[in-house]
């Protein structure tokens, strides 16, 4: 056999070198007289994991989870018992147990301080604003010591706006009455009720500045007797209405008063018809 020229053999031996891997995982391997060897690629077989490994795992699980549960139940809006209306009320009405219910809800950090979560607290008390059926009981919408304030006698009267705070009295508020009888130096002022409860206001003009008119005054009257001073003055006296709310028990003080002149001038006579 003769032997193939030397460039022929040279390019055979590149050709083989350059053989690329075949399909079925064997890299060929190129021996020093031009040959090829192929070797098998065996696979790396990864360690399956044993039960104490799995066991592990669950266990890092369940505590990741426990903690965003516990973070969750942390940072929940706390909830609170909160009273709400059971039926529609009306400004003035006086609560009863029957007219409220106790509700758990969601209360925002502060908020709590604007509401009632006992019955006991507002029962007897007087409604300053409407409230629907359902809502919330807040503190600006009650007069909760309204209960001894509230009378059985009511009486409506048309009274000057200037003398009863512009118009601006709201129901469920307490007024205490004067009555001014007279003119002049010989002008008396006197109580005739104290802590009376407002039932309604019914302007007669939109109140705007500058207006002038009466507004009808509707109130509630403990005793009979502060029933017929209240009538007697509403003819014959000009009346005033000075807002009591909130200021406690004002009995204390003078029930009447008159003029510093007028009463210098009755001690004069006094002291005149004695000599």
């Amino acid at each position: 056999m003769v032997p193939l020229p030397n460039p022929v053999r040279q390019r055979r031996k590149a050709i083989d070198m350059h053989t690329t891997t075949p399909q079925d995982g064997t890299i060929p391997t190129t021996t020093e007289t031009g040959g090829a060897i192929r070797t098998r690629l065996v696979p790396r077989v990864r360690p399956r994991p044993n039960g104490r490994s799995l066991a592990g795992a669950l266990l890092v699980t369940l505590a990741a989870v426990g903690a965003f549960w516990v973070a969750g139940a942390d940072s929940a809006p706390p909830t609170q018992s909160v009273l709400v209306a059971r039926r529609p009320l009306s400004p003035g009405e006086q609560l009863t147990s029957s007219d409220l219910e106790i509700r758990k809800v969601t209360i925002l950090d502060g908020f709590d301080t604007h509401t009632y979560s006992d019955p006991a607290q507002v029962i007897g008390g007087a409604m300053l604003a409407p409230l629907g059926k359902g809502e919330l009981l807040q503190r600006s919408a009650v007069l909760t010591d309204a209960s001894a304030k509230v009378g059985a006698l009511e009486f409506s009267f048309p009274i000057d706006r200037e003398r009863a705070m512009n118009g601006e009295l709201r129901p469920g508020e307490t007024i205490d009455l004067l009555a001014t009888y007279g003119t002049g130096i010989d002008a008396v002022t006197t109580v005739l009720a104290r802590n009376a409860l407002v039932r309604q206001l019914d302007k007669q003009n939109d109140g705007t500045m500058g207006a002038t008119g009466r507004v009808v005054l509707t109130i509630g009257l403990a005793t009979a007797d502060e029933l017929l001073n209240a009538v007697h003055a509403a003819q014959v006296a000009g009346l005033t209405a000075v807002r009591s709310t909130g200021a406690g028990p004002s009995t204390i003080g003078r029930t009447s008063t008159s003029s510093p002149i007028s009463a210098d001038r009755t001690m004069t006579d006094l002291l005149g018809a004695q000599r």
